[in-house]
């Protein structure tokens, strides 16, 4: 289910929220040219930091403190990004952050939401509807497996081309019921 990723972290401030002459710091991160900004409650006078460099400039115990903070968040940034990877979740911008802040979002997949159907649906439909729907289901596998070498997709993967190569599969393909 995964493709490569490119992955990326930069620190940078906005002058626009400053107070008292400080900028507040964010860690962007960036997925696959997807965006997400984290605020680290940290701030820097604008004298001090280092835009291109993306850390504060000096040699100052207070830069230096800001710094370590900075390769501190880069590190747990990362690990975040590796965990997800590892962990088989959905790689973007948003996860990575959520992740990060412990705030990770639940991301489903086609077989997940097709299972919560049928398992939901027991009661609401007959059971000659409801074997249709399972035999849907093992169609989308065996679709999953030939076109994708796959045996499931994340929902945000869903598109026009998919629902359109499935219908030429379930008209061209035979399988035993």
């Amino acid at each position: 289910m995964q493709t490569s990723q490119s992955f990326g972290i930069h620190f940078t401030t906005r002058p626009d929220k400053a107070k008292n002459g400080k900028e507040p710091i964010y860690a962007c991160v960036t997925v696959n040219r997807q965006r997400a900004y984290i605020a680290l409650k940290q701030n820097v006078d604008p004298k001090n930091w280092d835009g291109g460099k993306g850390g504060a400039k000096g040699n100052k115990e207070e830069v230096k403190s800001i710094n370590n903070y900075l390769e501190k968040v880069r590190l747990v940034i990362g690990n975040s990004y590796k965990e997800l990877q590892i962990k088989r979740k959905m790689l973007s911008a948003k996860a990575v952050k959520d992740f990060y802040l412990g705030e990770e979002a639940q991301v489903y997949s086609l077989s997940h939401l097709v299972t919560y159907h049928n398992e939901t649906s027991t009661e609401d439909l007959k059971w000659s509807t409801l074997k249709h729907y399972y035999v849907t289901q093992r169609y989308l596998v065996k679709f999953l497996e030939t076109q994708f070498n796959a045996t499931d997709i994340y929902l945000h993967q869903l598109d026009y081309k998919f629902v359109k190569d499935f219908e030429v599969f379930l008209r061209t393909h035979k399988m035993a019921c």
